[in-house]
C-alpha cells in the first residue's frame, strides 16, 4: 500500500458505494483509447485516484487498460487480463488524475458479460 502522509497529500475514502460508477454499457470495447469523466465524483484538486475493476468476459486474454490522460508512457498503464474464459478477474488501480476529472481506458473485451468500475478513495 501507498504511504501518503510523507507525500503531503491526504486520502479521502468515499465510504460505502451502492452500486457500480461505470458498468459494461458506458464501455466502447474496441482497444481504442477513451475518456472516463469522474468529474462528478472526484474533486478538481485531486491528484491520484483508486479504482476497482471488474471483468467477466467469454473470451481468453482479453484486457482493459487505464492511464492519465494523454499519458504517452506505455510503461505505466494498469492492465488487467482475463486469462480464461468465463473468469471473473479484479484488481484494484491507482492512477494520477488531472484537475478535468478525467483519466482513459482501453479495453478489448468483445464478447464482455462484466466490466464495472467504482472509484474507491481519491487522494488531494
Amino acid at each position: 500500500m501507498f504511504f501518503v502522509r510523507k507525500s503531503g497529500l491526504r486520502r479521502v475514502e468515499r465510504g460505502v458505494v451502492s452500486g457500480y460508477d461505470f458498468t459494461i454499457g458506458d464501455f466502447t470495447r474496441d482497444n481504442t483509447w477513451r475518456e472516463m469523466d469522474l468529474s462528478s465524483i472526484v474533486p478538481a484538486n485531486a491528484k491520484w485516484v483508486t479504482i476497482y475493476v471488474s471483468i467477466s468476459t467469454l473470451e481468453a486474454m482479453r484486457n482493459v487498460r487505464f492511464r492519465k490522460k494523454n499519458e504517452l508512457n506505455d510503461r505505466y498503464e494498469p492492465i488487467l487480463w482475463v486469462h480464461v474464459a468465463t473468469g471473473v478477474y479484479t484488481k484494484i488501480i491507482i492512477l494520477p488524475i488531472g484537475s478535468d476529472g478525467i483519466i482513459e481506458y482501453s479495453a478489448s473485451v468483445a464478447t464482455g458479460i462484466s466490466l464495472d468500475v467504482v472509484v474507491l478513495f481519491y487522494d488531494i
